[in-house]
């Protein structure tokens, strides 16, 4: 790559400060919703550094939003030239730049030489003398006309459909959006009440609708609210503008589509189309939970929408934006978003993102306060090598479901066993050898203490939750789920847990798109993909036949009428565009396609298709380096790869492939590189 100038800050600082802006953004019937956790202030003084050894006297231009001082070994001053650069002179010594900045803003600059330029292998610090220093925060987006301090979003006007609804008029855009209303009025001059809605109830609904604006307009001038809004119907307070023009400025990242699944199911098309538009929705400054409500960053979910984006968009930046604006700055006092499990979704995050990226230079810079936060977890350990939730500072989620969460949650504990693992591997990838061990420790102590404690070796199933150290006899999916996703049991274990706790029939079933994704990992793992696509076409396929244009944060198939929107105690609370609710798009990457790294940055991978009862699959996965393209039926299976690294095709021995070659398991195995199609004849008879 050309040896560019980067932006750069102070780590977190540029995400931290994005989050919170788009955070504040939220209300609920014009009343500001503020954010439960703690909000961070930008650092007015940093300091930024990097070791240079130059031949020749050179000129360097500092471009910041901040006043900058330049420095030589620390205290050699450097003024700046008339044409605004400073000479560097020849040698080798510690350049230091200092900048402060006291306005409403991140700090952030850009140096730019003959050979000196920012970028990520800068440190920054926050004391000039005894500071530690860390690596800074850098964007890929090399044009110095960017600011860093704004995202930039795509707009596109969008005109509704005109409906009258007995005496009211209401306006449908046909499927949810983001963006704003802009409104022509004829006649009417005054103020004009906005009533947005997911359904076309809630935008009837002056009393009850979620969200509302109130415009001040005036005949033949176009109004245009100020604050963008998630709605697919909009209506008004008053049938004096029914004549007005109206439409919607929508707003959306432009992020590029690289993935793609297709079958010969178009339920099942149906369902990938309108999973990849709600996570599109919710990708903006970070990943949402919902573009209605919340509009806030969420862990758990992000977890999910990284997934996600794996198999979708593979867009790098929205990951780092994302986790830094979830870690926060130090000190760490409370889990993140207050929620346990939360939290260590996030540490297994930062390893999916290193793992599916190779984003060396990201996690240099976040590792050291990942480290902090992952101590903060590690200090909740009781004295018997649990972690418990508190009811006054910090939530254990899990789902929404109501299910026994006092004492020691079983589920609790399989995540932060998992998390310690992930974070003890990223250690010893940046040669932190005493973190590694320590991490590593932690999650077998507390593995070995899981399964003395809840899990019921008679049985196959691990207890949900102990109180004075002994289980309480109730069972719920979510320990289980999670022991099968993350490898925690063998094969023959495996198949136990899902007859005896996933599939009991007197377990309560998951009703969030949230957590009927871990459920379909943890069969997929199992080999039960035609149980998936049943699943799939009965429960994704089911809001779609109650009308969803994007997947919902809640779907039971008993509510019917407006009752199905209802939550929250409220008759529109529930959100009708959860980023939650896309979970089909990793299900038909990862299962289907059956694409996934096996080394980092897909060094190495493997391909295991599954045709299943479909005629035929094809689609693509996108990596950091390329694609991988997939196309079987009955009668053939090809692949492509433009992937810089090497991999290996396995096909079942039930497809009957015609090749040459060892026989392990039920596999074949083919070797795929760079630039290779591998063709493949098959004989496979459909059970339909």
């Amino acid at each position: 790559m050309e040896n560019v100038a980067k932006w750069i800050w102070y780590p977190g600082e540029r995400e931290i400060f994005l989050a919170g802006k788009m955070l504040l953004k939220r209300d609920y019937r014009l009343r500001k919703e503020l954010p439960f956790w703690r909000l961070d202030n930008p650092y007015p003084l940093v300091y930024f550094y990097k070791d240079v050894d130059i031949g020749e006297d050179e000129i360097i231009y500092v471009k910041s939003n901040a006043e900058t001082q330049v420095f030589i070994d620390e205290i050699k001053y450097i003024a700046q030239a008339a044409d605004g650069g400073y000479v560097l002179p020849r040698g080798r010594y510690s350049l230091k730049i200092a900048a402060v900045n006291y306005a409403s803003d991140f700090i952030y600059i850009m140096v730019d030489g003959k050979t000196v330029k920012s970028d990520e292998s800068w440190l920054a610090t926050l004391d000039n003398y005894r500071g530690e220093k860390y690596f800074v925060g850098f964007s890929d987006s090399f044009s110095d006309k960017f600011s860093p301090s704004e995202v930039s979003f795509e707009k596109k006007k969008i005109l509704p459909e005109k409906r009258r609804y007995g005496s009211k008029t209401v306006y449908d855009f046909g499927k949810e959006i983001f963006g704003r209303v802009s409104v022509r009025p004829t006649k009417y001059f005054g103020k004009l009440t906005v009533l947005y809605g997911e359904s076309l109830s809630e935008a009837l609904s002056a009393e009850h609708c979620e969200t509302y604006d109130v415009l001040n307009v005036s005949a033949g001038s176009e109004c245009v609210s100020d604050k963008s809004r998630g709605f697919r119907y909009v209506g008004f307070d008053t049938e004096k503008v029914d004549n007005a023009e109206v439409f919607a400025l929508s707003e959306n990242l432009p992020i590029k589509k690289r993935g793609a699944f297709k079958t010969d199911d178009e339920i099942i098309n149906k369902i990938e189309d309108v999973a990849e538009y709600t996570f599109k929705l919710n990708s903006r400054e970070t990943f949402l939970d919902g573009i209605k409500r919340d509009r806030w960053c969420w862990a758990g979910d992000a977890y999910q929408s990284f997934l996600f984006n794996y198999y979708s968009f593979f867009d790098v930046e929205i990951n780092r934006r994302t986790l830094w604006a979830l870690l926060g700055k130090e000190p760490f006092t409370h889990y993140i978003n207050h929620i346990q499990d939360y939290s260590y979704f996030w540490f297994i995050s930062l390893y999916d993102h290193y793992f599916y990226t190779g984003d060396i230079s990201f996690l240099r810079s976040i590792f050291p306060r990942a480290v902090k936060a992952l101590n903060f977890c590690m200090d909740q350990i009781g004295d018997d090598g649990f972690v418990r939730g508190d009811p006054y500072r910090d939530w254990v989620f899990i789902d929404w479901v109501d299910m026994p969460r006092d004492g020691v949650v079983s589920a609790e504990q399989i995540l932060f066993c998992v998390a310690l693992k992930k974070m003890a591997y990223l250690a010893a990838v940046l040669g932190y050898k005493d973190l590694s061990e320590k991490f590593k420790f932690g999650s077998e102590r507390l593995k070995e203490a899981i399964f003395k404690l809840f899990y019921n070796v008679e049985k196959g199933f691990f207890y949900n939750n102990a109180v004075d150290g002994k289980v309480t006899g109730s069972i719920t999916v979510y320990s289980n789920v999670f022991a099968v996703m993350y490898s925690l049991v063998d094969d023959t274990e495996r198949e136990r847990i899902i007859n005896s706790a996933i599939f009991a029939p007197d377990v309560e079933r998951i009703k969030t798109p949230y957590a009927k994704l871990f459920e379909l990992i943890a069969l997929c793992e199992a080999g039960k993909h035609k149980e998936v696509c049943d699943i799939m076409r009965s429960y994704w396929g089911g809001m779609l036949k109650n009308g969803a244009t994007s997947f919902w944060e809640f779907y039971d198939e008993s509510e019917h009428g407006e009752d199905k929107y209802a939550m929250y105690d409220r008759p529109y609370g529930k959100s009708c565009c959860h980023a939650w609710g896309a979970g089909p798009i990793y299900i038909n990457g990862r299962y289907f396609l059956g694409v996934r790294p096996t080394d980092v940055a897909y060094k190495s991978f493997s391909v295991t298709p599954e045709l299943n009862d479909y005629g035929c699959i094809e689609g693509v996965v996108p990596t950091v380096n390329g694609e991988i393209s997939i196309g079987m039926n009955t009668r053939v299976l090809k692949v492509k790869s433009s992937v810089d690294g090497k991999g290996v095709i396995y096909i079942h021995k039930k497809y009957n492939p015609e090749i040459r070659g060892e026989l392990r398991g039920n596999f074949y195995s083919v070797p795929i590189n760079k630039g290779e199609e591998i063709c493949v004849k098959l004989n496979y008879a459909r059970n339909i």
